[in-house]
């Protein structure tokens, strides 16, 4: 199921620690139906309850999942993918939406196209970012919230590969179609820029 409008589903997988040292290992967006994703090579060490959750780990230097080597870009190379992937989408702007990704997701984001000289470019293609958590909590007037697989779970959506930033922003994107919230709902919570 996709959505018709400017909304970019997002996710990242990281090396784990905190915001100001982690890497993104792994950064995926989805609109409609064209979906972006690409594993990015750490400079530093990968934590290990990061490797038990995403099963993503170093071996030899080389980033591996589940055994197998992955296809990786520099940091830089990735960060222009992905901005290329949102300016590509056929909206003068777009907003980006992640499950609670006010907490690690948009700051990274933002942090490094910061650190790569990237920040303009992100801005004159992303209107704004908006926390699906937010969204979801207050269409069930609920405080709190399961994970995400739970709640895709619990609403028969077909769950993608659970922390993969892929397989997420699809079940985000069938979360948020299955329990009908709108583009308005996702824009209407947004932090602008």
């Amino acid at each position: 199921m996709a959505y018709n409008s400017n909304i970019v589903f997002f996710d990242v997988e990281t090396s784990g620690g905190n915001k100001q040292n982690c890497e993104i290992l792994q950064l995926a967006g989805r609109c409609g139906n064209n979906v972006y994703s690409t594993y990015v090579q750490p400079t530093g060490s990968i934590h290990q309850a990061c490797t038990d959750v995403h099963g993503i780990s170093l071996y030899n230097g080389r980033l591996i999942k589940n055994g197998q080597y992955l296809p990786v870009k520099d940091l830089y190379s990735a960060l222009m993918g992905f901005l290329q992937f949102l300016e590509q989408q056929g909206y003068e702007k777009v907003y980006l939406t992640a499950y609670n990704g006010v907490c690690m997701d948009f700051p990274l984001l933002y942090r490094d196209c910061r650190r790569n000289n990237l920040e303009d470019r992100l801005f004159d293609v992303v209107a704004g970012s908006s926390d699906t958590l937010a969204v979801l909590r207050e269409k069930f007037q609920q405080g709190s919230l399961p994970s995400l697989k739970n709640l895709a779970q619990q609403y028969d959506v077909p769950v993608n590969s659970a922390h993969d930033a892929s397989g997420d922003v699809a079940t985000l994107q069938g979360l948020c179609y299955r329990l009908n919230v709108t583009a308005n709902e996702i824009v209407r919570h947004a932090k602008h820029y």
